[in-house]
């Protein structure tokens, strides 16, 4: 496999809704979202190359990663093959131009953003298959 190039994409924030204040005040209460990004060619085709997808979670007002706490899990999951990773762990795998993941977030992560906005940022890295 030769690699073709990195392609750095525009991030996507995360706002976080307070409005259920009286369920997020346990720092230990995580709220899941699931995630699919879709990667588009200049004509809004789903990319049909073989890439891998790596993704950060960084808080949106400052751009410092969020850290996975000493007792959870990390908060930024991918799936291969079933199984869930860190997103640090393992790429992720572009099948049809989409890759899923999974956000564990708690009020604690977000308050250490001042806007409570959180920024997924992704790249990708196409190789071509011999």
């Amino acid at each position: 496999m030769q690699e073709l190039g990195q392609t750095t994409l525009e991030p996507v924030t995360l706002a976080l809704d307070n409005e259920e204040q009286d369920a997020m005040a346990n720092a230990s209460c995580r709220r899941n979202f699931s995630m699919d990004i879709t990667l588009l060619d200049a004509f809004g085709h789903p990319v049909k190359k073989e890439m891998e997808v790596v993704a950060s979670l960084l808080y949106a007002d400052n751009g410092a990663p969020v850290e996975k706490p000493d007792d959870a899990e990390s908060p930024l999951l991918t799936f291969y093959d079933g199984i869930e990773f860190s997103s640090s762990a393992r790429p992720s795998k572009l099948l049809h131009g989409r890759a899923s993941f999974k956000l564990r977030i708690s009020q604690c992560d977000a308050d250490k953003g001042n806007d409570h906005s959180l920024e997924l940022h992704t790249s990708a890295n196409a190789h071509s298959i011999k």
